[in-house]
Formats: C-alpha cells, structure tokens, sequence
C-alpha cells in the first residue's frame, strides 16, 4: 500500500496476531514486487481496491477498504505468547550489490532500538513525527516504532509527495517536530520556516557539510548508520555542528562495534578505532 492511515493500520493488525509482515512499496517495478511475494513465502497479502488487480500471484489477497470485509465492531482476542526471538518483520535489503535479500528482523532488536533512540531524540507524547519513508526500507519501521513508542502523533505525508516545496509544505502545516530522511532528499528542503522542527535524524547515504550547515543550526540533526540485518541503525553520533567533523558517531546501547584492518581482519592499534568502539559491558549486535 502507499504511505497511507490504511497501511499503518494494516501493519498493526498483522502484528497484533503475532505475526511477521513483509511492507513493499507499490511504487517498486512489478519484478521486484514479485520477486519480494515469491521470496518470502507470503501466505496472505494486503492491499486495498485500487490495486487488487495488479497484485502478483501466490498469496491470497485482501483489499483493506472493501466493505465486504469491513466490520465496524471491534473484535477482541487473545494476544498470542510471543517470545524476543520472534520475528516481527521480514524487510529486504537494497539489492545495490546484487539481488534484495530478505532479513528478518526479531523482537529483541526493535526494543533495544526504541528504547535508545527515543530519549535521544527528545521524542515525546507531544511530538510529531513524519511518515515519509519507503515502506520497503527499515527507516519506515524508524518513523513508526519511535512515533508510537512514545504516544506522539503520527504525520503520514501524501503518496505523491516526494520532496522539495510540497514536502516542506507538509512539515510547516503539520507542525512536524521529528523527521528520518535519507539526506538526499533533505538536500531539496529549505528548512526556513520549519519552526517546529525539533530533530532530523540522516542515514542510508552520504550526509554532506551542506545539508549540515542547512539544518545543523535550526534542529537537533543527527547522522546514523546501520546495515539492515542489524535492526534499523547502530551508531548515531551527537547533534552535528555546522564545520565540525562529520561521523557515524558511536554504537547504541547492546550494541558493540568493531573496526577491521581491510586486509588481514584484524582490529587497527591507531587511535582513531577507540572513538567508534562501544562502552565496556556492552552487547554484541546480531
């Protein structure tokens, strides 16, 4: 589904069953759809009307907003015994070097992820945190998981909107405090008269001194990094400065980073692998 209230309460009600949900962005070339359906093994897919008809074969496909299987009344059931270990989504990588591949994602990394992120970023119940993301890429999970983490409202943009001046018009109406964003597109918004905007957390891509000195001195704007396999990100560094150096800073909490020789695997002895190692007493990532 597009970036929309019906696929966000689509992803909370395959949840509450307990099971695992595959997003794909729609916008994503039909192969690449079928290919992600086929890979996953999806048993049951969800989509709504507009686009049941180019719904690839293999699951069984449900249109959210058909009134056939719309109930108003509000069922209620037991929650299913879930354990950490469980898989809460199955999320695929890029495929820059190759196909996608699918990486499934358990409990246990997202609490440690939301219970880091969240007082880091300021996020509370009076924030308002920006829907923008692609569905296919874990920054989407980001958005949704701090958001609803810390009972902040939820700004789920248009479909159409991409970028530039209609994506600042929707920050500036909205009143958006919190935004995830590959820096990309943040290099197409002028950031003068987002008043409300309190946190811009970059990642996925090269963060650049001009999108620092852009946004560096109007929010809390942090630069992040983290393969998909390791649960969304791993490093985030402090606030960035306009003219200060710009890095990936150092690994979350449970998380334990390590730098290797490119050759020989072996960690450097320089200086510079302490400022990326992680505090004594940490975890390993998996």
């Amino acid at each position: 589904m597009d970036r929309s209230a019906e696929a966000i309460i689509a992803m909370w009600a395959v949840a509450k069953t307990g099971a695992a949900f595959v997003p794909i962005d729609p916008a994503l070339p039909t192969e690449r759809v079928a290919y992600m359906v086929r890979d996953s093994g999806v048993q049951l897919g969800l989509t709504v009307r507009a686009r049941i008809d180019e719904m690839p074969e293999g699951p069984r496909w449900i249109a959210v907003d058909d009134p056939i299987i719309v109930d108003p009344s509000v069922a209620s059931f037991a929650l299913p015994s879930l354990r950490p270990d469980h898989a809460a989504y199955m999320i695929y990588t890029s495929g820059s070097t190759g196909t996608p591949k699918g990486v499934v994602v358990s409990h246990t990394g997202l609490a440690t992820f939301a219970a880091d992120a969240r007082p880091e970023l300021g996020l509370t119940s009076q924030s308002r945190m920006l829907r923008f993301s692609s569905a296919s890429f874990d920054a989407s999970i980001f958005e949704m998981l701090q958001a609803f983490s810390a009972g902040a409202a939820m700004v789920v943009a248009p479909a159409d909107v991409l970028g530039g001046g209609d994506l600042a018009e929707v920050l500036r109406r909205h009143r958006v405090t919190h935004i995830v964003s590959a820096p990309t597109v943040l290099t197409t918004v002028d950031p003068t008269g987002l008043d409300d905007l309190e946190a811009v957390v970059v990642g996925g891509d090269l963060c650049t001194p001009d999108l620092v000195a852009r946004f560096g001195d109007t929010c809390r704007f942090v630069n992040s990094y983290g393969p998909t396999e390791t649960t969304i990100v791993v490093t985030a560094g402090d606030p960035l400065t306009v003219g200060a150096p710009i890095t990936i800073g150092s690994p979350i909490d449970g998380v334990t980073a390590v730098v290797l020789d490119r050759s020989s695997g072996r960690s450097p002895s320089d200086s510079s692998a302490s400022s990326t190692s992680a505090a004594p007493g940490s975890r390993a990532a998996t």
